[in-house]
């Protein structure tokens, strides 16, 4: 099977591309999947700050580790993901109504590609990262248990800072998951979801179609080439 994938770029959970291209493109958010509608608990806003925060010096920490190895970095990240984002919410997002139709195997077949697609694509895109802090500054409630948590990326260079809102869930046992990134405004679950069905729709509506798509950008970016 032949997979058309044109011009499209996917792209990860931590959208790192348009950190660095500044999009300007603002998509409202869609929340239908992630949170009722239903008066928000602000009891959320000051925990949900702090697990953001622990989790970003995390990362710059291991952005400091300047002997860490490739390998090293990716399995940091692939734990920051395993432990602090909902892949599989954010999965079964980002296909829509491909899920629906998806056999349970095609599911998890996508879920796992994915995961790792995005460990790969930022793991790498995180390596360039060098002397940037980020601040922590505002959050809001937007749901029972959905906080929006407000942060700005700010350039040793003194650049203009780039804002950047992490979407928290907190489930049951009050533990925090990332469910949605938006960076200047963009949504990467939106454009996510959009990039995706393109991909589907060109490769005859099948969810096999986009995992051949992702494995052949994983091979490519495995043998040295540019995805």
């Amino acid at each position: 099977m032949q997979i058309d994938a044109g011009d499209w770029n996917l792209r990860g959970v931590i959208t790192v591309t348009p950190l660095l291209s500044r999009r300007g493109a603002l998509l409202m958010p869609l929340l239908a999947l992630l949170a009722p509608a239903v008066a928000a608990r602000a009891d959320t806003a000051p925990d949900a700050r702090q697990f953001i925060n622990r989790l970003i010096n995390k990362a710059l920490q291991t952005l400091a580790e300047t002997t860490t190895d490739e390998s090293r970095r990716e399995q940091d990240f692939r734990h920051l993901l395993r432990d602090n984002f909902d892949t599989p919410r954010i999965a079964r997002f980002v296909l829509g109504r491909y899920w629906n139709s998806a056999s349970e195997q095609e599911r998890q077949h996508f879920v796992d590609i994915y995961r790792e697609f995005i460990i790969k694509s930022y793991a790498a895109q995180f390596a360039q990262y060098r002397g940037e802090t980020v601040k922590v500054t505002t959050s809001r409630p937007e749901g029972p248990d959905i906080t929006v948590v407000n942060s700005e990326i700010i350039h040793p260079s003194g650049d203009p800072p780039i804002h950047v809102a992490w979407r928290v869930h907190r489930d049951s046992g009050n533990d925090y998951k990332i469910v949605d990134v938006d960076v200047e405004g963009v949504s990467m679950l939106l454009a996510q979801r959009e990039e995706f069905a393109t991909v589907v729709q060109r490769n005859g509506g099948t969810l096999s179609g986009l995992i051949q798509a992702l494995q052949q950008k994983l091979q490519a970016g495995e043998s040295g080439g540019k995805s």
